[in-house]
């Protein structure tokens, strides 16, 4: 049996956790675009190294994990801490989840519970989905937390819509255009739809995917 050594390898591709690097951007429609070909997806193998397009693959996934936090945080959710149940990220190991800020979680009379499978990162459906024409919305729960924001319109300090039902709940609502795709996060909106609630609910995104802790990386 023949063995090649480690030194003798070629080096391995180094990507920061930037689109840009990448090639790509997220377009205003929420798609994965190509910066030298825009009107192109995200694309996995653009080379014949599977190791790079591996490497080139996650720093893209970085990427988007860190725009799906910024855009979930944007629409009123908060990154909690488990075990500890805190806000702030602990330095001891930890899982984090999104959820409602705790201080409007305990006045909602409902509460959405969203368990992904745990083959996925916090809050991702299908990373094939975010990658193609469904994009962040079509393939992660900020599809859902923007139907929610868009049912109840009374922000309680600026933060998650809470209170009365937002008047595009009318029969005019139905002509509004849905997500397209056949993603998960497209039918849970479509299911959200018929769901008359008088107060708004909260949400909490658990994260099946990551129950292992790492003493080095701290999680999200």
């Amino acid at each position: 049996m023949f063995r090649r050594q480690p030194g003798s390898l070629p080096k391995d591709p180094v990507f920061r956790d930037a689109l840009n690097v990448t090639g790509h951007f997220i377009a205003e429609d929420g798609t994965i675009r190509q910066i030298n070909k825009p009107t192109a997806f995200f694309v996995f193998r653009a080379t014949d190294n599977e190791r790079f397009n591996e490497v080139r693959k996650e720093a893209v996934n970085g990427a988007i994990r860190k725009e799906l936090k910024k855009r979930m945080i944007k629409e009123g959710m908060q990154v909690w801490y488990l075990p500890q149940l805190q806000v702030r990220k602990p330095k001891e190991a930890h899982v984090p989840i999104f959820a409602t800020p705790p201080e409007v979680l305990r006045r909602c009379k409902r509460v959405i519970v969203i368990v992904n499978e745990d083959s996925q990162d916090l809050g991702v459906f299908a990373w094939r989905d975010i990658g193609g024409e469904p994009g962040l919305d079509g393939g992660s729960v900020l599809a859902i937390v923007k139907e929610l924001s868009r049912r109840f319109t009374n922000p309680v300090n600026g933060s998650w819509p809470v209170g009365q039902e937002s008047s595009s709940d009318s029969d005019d609502a139905a002509m509004a255009k849905e997500p397209t795709g056949s993603d998960e996060a497209t039918q849970v909106v479509k299911d959200l739809k018929k769901i008359q609630y008088p107060d708004a609910p909260g949400l909490i995104v658990l994260n099946p995917g990551q129950l292992r802790y790492s003493q080095r990386r701290t999680g999200l």
